[in-house]
């Protein structure tokens, strides 16, 4: 489900891969989606209820015909508390972290962590005892309080105890108090329990933004009339729960409150606003209206030359015909932008990407060559540039990750919302939202997904990306070449992106130590760490200048001093600083680069 509005439900779901309005019927009604409250609602015909209001409360209700057979987080279902604690082993579990981890699911769209083990608590003694008290989680249990009736029925102690960790882990005594709250509250009002107004009392009206011509109430229907089913409040066989509520004369269509001649129509078991289009048919070849008074409107479409019907991000249409996806192995392209799959030596480094400048992300992915003995757990580095930032991963193996020369901690999410690296199952992923996903696996296979952006603005061993396979083997200069060892040569890079497992920098340089020295001097890479130098003297104290320095050094050995690696690298270095907003003097000059 799709539901991200802390407030109140977004009124839309994933179903199929497809983003679509509440409410939902399927299979002829054995499964319906539908608002309920804050949440949104999964029912079945056999009597399965969940319930998740996109943030932090999830509710899962099963018939009695279901004892003795479940498993998981929510226990084994068998009227014995003491034993609800196992692994998917059968074991029991050490801990509430091994509980978990146990039954931990990885997904590619979740970034998940373990967070913290223990010790978590930021609270004092003294700062402990304030949340225990009545004017935060101690509200739960408070005397003559809203909630006070549930507590004969539900023991509140587990919920005042988890509401206290919760406030001492982060700090943060204002919305994690009131989701505290929320979740008791709920638990009683699902149970039949009537409960007072909390919010009121607790300050947590604020957190309840309602949609136009409705309000906010305590007790409403969780199945509230809409305008596919007017009539669903009077046949819903759940409690009342906490959400908003229609105006009189207004009705709920998808999230908002309408009056009823603004009702949309009903169409295959999905609702669509007035004034909508949709698509009829999975291959683009009806649209449909949403007409005024419920009618729909149909008739024939096509998507156009060099279109192709598919689904990006939840949505069906026309999108640009083409391939987005790069797959290799370790010694092989298996399938290029445009389809095409060959093998590529093992002893050479490699661009598999790099972006035209024109585009205002530029990306580049470059790979290792293979050291000599290096065992099977070992894999060819990559070295990403994304969102400005270098990545590199591999050497010991794709849980390896270094940012800008340093090793960070999994999963790392930029603080410009522009990069995030995570760990799945078995592999480690890096992703620019809408730009690029890389996934290097822990056997060596590497996923490439570039955005529609970059269409006709690729080069490198995935090839020129335009939905033409005929034309993959293109050169840095834009010429394109039938044969393979032409493109691989011009694709070959010198740039050390091993990760930190190169070998050492004499035996690059053939060891020639008076070679070396020369590429230390400031008349080559020592210009970027001269501390007499000032084009880059402010920059030291932002940006580490050693991993520029050495791969500088190590480009210039590998490529026997050819200048333009030379000014490749010096020019690395003066981009990383102007993307730490640190001014750089002018560097080159008529003599240097």
């Amino acid at each position: 489900m799709s539901n991200s509005d802390p407030t109140h439900a977004r009124a839309e779901s994933g179903v199929n891969d497809l983003v679509t309005s509440l409410p939902i019927t399927l299979d002829l009604g054995t499964v319906k989606i539908y608002q309920s409250g804050m949440s949104t609602a999964v029912e079945t015909d056999f009597g399965l209820l969940v319930t998740f209001d996109g943030q932090h409360y999830a509710s899962i209700s099963i018939p009695g015909s279901y004892i003795n057979s479940t498993c998981g987080l929510c226990g084994n279902y068998n009227k014995n508390p003491l034993d609800d604690f196992l692994r998917p082993d059968g074991r029991p579990a050490m801990s509430v972290l091994d509980l978990g981890e146990s039954w931990r699911v990885y997904h590619a769209d979740w970034k998940c962590d373990s967070g913290c083990v223990d010790n978590c608590t930021q609270c004092d003694t003294a700062t402990e005892a304030l949340y225990f008290g009545s004017d935060y989680c101690g509200f739960l249990n408070k005397t003559d309080g809203p909630l006070w009736e549930c507590g004969t029925v539900v023991d509140p102690t587990a919920f005042v105890h988890s509401c206290v960790y919760d406030l001492c882990s982060v700090r943060d005594n204002g919305t994690l108090l009131c989701q505290a709250i929320q979740a008791y509250a709920l638990v009683c009002q699902a149970l039949g329990i009537p409960i007072g107004d909390w919010r009121i009392q607790t300050g947590c009206v604020s957190t309840v933004q309602c949609p136009s011509f409705s309000h906010y109430s305590v007790c409403t229907s969780s199945c509230p009339n809409t305008c596919s089913d007017l009539t669903a409040s009077q046949n819903c066989a759940t409690p009342c729960t906490e959400g908003c509520e229609c105006n009189e004369g207004f009705v709920l269509s998808t999230s908002q409150c309408v009056p009823l001649h603004k009702c949309g129509c009903d169409f295959d078991g999905h609702y669509y606003t007035m004034g909508e289009f949709f698509w009829a048919t999975a291959n683009c070849t009806v649209q449909c209206l949403c007409e005024e008074g419920g009618d729909v409107y149909c008739f024939n479409k096509t998507c156009g030359s060099g279109e192709v019907c598919a689904v990006e991000d939840g949505y069906q249409g026309c999108f640009p015909k083409r391939e987005t996806v790069c797959l290799l192995s370790q010694n092989q392209v298996l399938h290029t932008f445009d389809g095409v799959a060959y093998a590529f030596p093992s002893e050479f480094s490699y661009t598999l990407l790099k972006t035209c400048p024109e585009r205002p992300e530029y990306l580049e992915i470059d790979i290792n060559k293979k050291k000599p003995d290096a065992g099977p757990e070992w894999l060819r580095g990559l070295r990403i540039l994304v969102a400005n930032q270098e990545v590199k991963i591999g050497g010991i193996g794709a849980s390896e990750v270094k940012l800008n020369g340093q090793e960070v901690e999994l999963p790392f999410f930029h603080p410009s919302g522009k990069l995030e690296i995570y760990r799945n199952k078995n592999s480690t992923t890096v992703e620019s939202k809408g730009v690029v996903t890389v996934q290097y696996s822990d056997i060596g296979l590497l996923y490439i997904r570039l955005s529609t952006a970059y269409f006709n603005c690729t080069g490198g061993l995935c090839g020129f990306f335009n939905a033409n396979a005929s034309d993959e083997f293109c050169l840095p200069n834009g010429k394109c070449t039938d044969n393979l060892a032409v493109f691989l040569e011009s694709w070959t890079t010198f740039e050390e992106i091993c990760n930190g497992e190169c070998g050492d920098l004499l035996k690059a340089c053939n060891n020639d130590s008076e070679l070396l020295k020369f590429y230390r001097s400031r008349s080559r890479c020592g210009i970027i760490n001269d501390p007499s130098n000032s084009s880059f003297l402010e920059c030291h104290g932002v940006v580490n200048v050693t991993a520029y320095y050495r791969t500088c050094l190590f480009r210039l050995c590998q490529s026997g001093g050819n200048e333009s690696e030379l000014c490749d690298s010096v020019a690395r270095y003066a981009s990383a600083c102007k993307n730490a907003d640190v001014e750089v003097g002018p560097w080159r000059t008529y003599d240097f680069c």
